[in-house]
C-alpha cells in the first residue's frame, strides 16, 4: 500500500508540474496533449540515440564530457550490492528511454542549441551518477592512499619530461630562437597542443568514444574523422517537394578513403581518384530508396567503374573522356538507417565531381550543363 500512495502522490505531483504547460497548449493548439512542431516531428521508426549522444553536431557525451563521468557512475551504482542498486538500474532505463525520444525527434540536434540542452530534464539523474562515482574514487584513493602517494610524484616527472621533449624539438628544429631571450608562451601552448594532438591522434574525440573506435574500425580511417561527418544525414525525410541533397566527393565528410583533395579537371571541380579503390559514407536517417546523378569524368581511355553499397551493386558502368553525369538508383535493400558505405572500384584514373541524391518519387532535379549518360 505504501508504494501505491507513494506513486499516486508522485503522479499528482507531476501533472501539477505539468499542467501549466497542458493550459498553454490547450490554449494554443486546442488540446492538452499534443506535439507542437505536427505529427510529423517524431521519427519513431527512425530514431538516433547514438547521434544525440556522441556526435559533434550537439551530441551530449561530446560536448559535456563530464557526463559520460556521470554515466560511469551510475553504471557502477547499479552493479554495486545494495539498496540504490534498484534506483541506479531503473534511471538508467530512463536516461535510455530518453535518448530513444530525443533521437527521435526530426531535429535530434535541437538546432542552435549548446550540446544536449534536450537532456535538461536527466539532471538529477547525472548529479546522482557522478556523486556515486566521486564516492568509489574517494573511498578507492583511502584504501590505496600509499599507491596514490607514489604514483603522484611519477605523473608529475612525466608532465614535466614531455614539455621538455617538446622544447627540445622547438630547438633542433629552430621553432625557437637559440641562445636569445624571447617569450616562451608559443612554445609553451605548443606542448599542451602536442599532448592534445596525441591524444586525439590515439583515441580521437574523448567524448565521442567508443562511437568514434567503431567508425574508425568500419571506415578504416582515424577516429578523428568521425567528428567530421557525424550527426550528417544525406535526404532528411522532410517530405517538401524537390528534396535532395548535394556532395562532392572531394569532402572528407563523404569521402573516407582513396578521394584526393580538391582540384580542377577540364575547369570543373573534382577530386582525383588514381587508385582502383575508394569508400564513401552516406549517412541516412531510415532505409529508403534513392535515385542519384554522379558526375565523372575519365582521365584514362576505357575507364569503367563499379559501386556497390552494403554488398549489392548499384552501378556499373563504362566512364567517358569529359564530364557527364550518370543517372542510378540505389535499392531501398542497400540502405540502412545510419553510416552507408559505398566501395567504389575503377579500372584506371577517374576524376569525381559532385553526387546527388534524391528520395525516388521526387522530380528529378535540373543540373545546369549536364550530359546525361545511363549506367549499364
Amino acid at each position: 500500500m505504501t508504494v501505491l500512495r507513494d506513486a499516486a502522490m508522485f503522479g499528482l505531483g507531476a501533472t501539477l508540474a505539468f499542467s501549466p504547460q497542458m493550459l498553454a497548449w490547450w490554449a494554443i493548439y486546442g488540446s492538452p496533449l499534443t506535439i507542437p512542431q505536427g505529427e510529423g516531428f517524431m521519427l519513431w521508426g527512425a530514431s538516433k540515440p547514438a547521434f544525440t549522444l556522441f556526435a559533434s553536431r550537439n551530441g551530449l557525451l561530446s560536448w559535456s564530457p563530464i557526463v559520460s563521468l556521470a554515466l560511469l557512475g551510475l553504471t557502477l551504482l547499479a552493479l554495486r550490492r545494495g539498496p540504490a542498486r534498484a534506483l541506479a538500474a531503473t534511471l538508467l532505463l530512463v536516461f535510455a528511454a530518453e535518448a530513444y525520444i530525443l533521437g527521435s525527434t526530426r531535429d535530434w540536434w535541437a538546432g542552435w542549441a549548446f550540446g544536449g540542452r534536450r537532456y535538461l530534464g536527466c539532471s538529477v539523474i547525472f548529479g546522482l551518477g557522478l556523486a556515486a562515482l566521486i564516492d568509489l574514487v574517494y573511498a578507492w584513493t583511502l584504501r590505496h592512499s600509499r599507491l596514490v602517494l607514489a604514483g603522484l610524484p611519477v605523473l608529475g616527472v612525466s608532465l614535466f619530461a614531455l614539455c621538455n621533449l617538446s622544447l627540445t624539438h622547438d630547438y633542433l628544429f629552430a621553432e625557437i630562437e637559440r641562445g636569445a631571450s624571447q617569450p616562451m608562451r608559443a612554445a609553451s601552448e605548443r606542448a599542451a597542443l602536442r599532448g592534445v594532438g596525441a591524444i586525439y591522434d590515439t583515441i580521437g574525440h574523448p567524448g565521442a568514444v567508443p562511437a568514434n573506435w567503431w567508425f574508425a574500425w568500419r571506415a578504416g580511417v582515424a577516429p578523428e574523422r568521425y567528428d567530421a561527418v557525424s550527426g550528417e544525414e544525406l535526404t532528411t525525410p522532410t517530405g517538401r517537394r524537390g528534396e535532395k541533397y548535394f556532395i562532392w566527393l572531394d569532402d572528407p565528410r563523404w569521402g573516407v578513403t582513396g578521394f584526393g583533395p580538391r582540384t580542377e579537371h577540364a575547369g570543373q571541380r573534382a577530386s582525383l581518384v588514381e587508385g582502383t579503390d575508394a569508400r564513401l559514407v552516406l549517412p541516412l536517417r531510415k532505409s529508403q530508396r534513392l535515385r542519384a546523378r554522379l558526375r565523372l569524368a575519365a582521365i584514362d581511355p576505357g575507364a569503367s567503374l563499379r559501386i556497390s553499397i552494403g554488398g549489392v551493386e548499384v552501378f556499373t558502368a563504362e566512364v567517358a573522356a569529359g564530364w557527364h553525369s550518370y543517372d542510378f538508383e540505389v535499392p531501398a535493400q542497400a540502405l540502412s538507417a545510419g553510416f552507408n558505405w559505398a566501395d567504389a572500384t575503377q579500372s584506371s584514373a577517374i576524376a569525381w565531381g559532385s553526387l546527388q541524391l534524391w528520395p525516388d518519387g521526387q522530380p528529378r532535379p535540373a543540373f545546369a550543363g549536364a550530359t546525361d549518360a545511363a549506367p549499364r
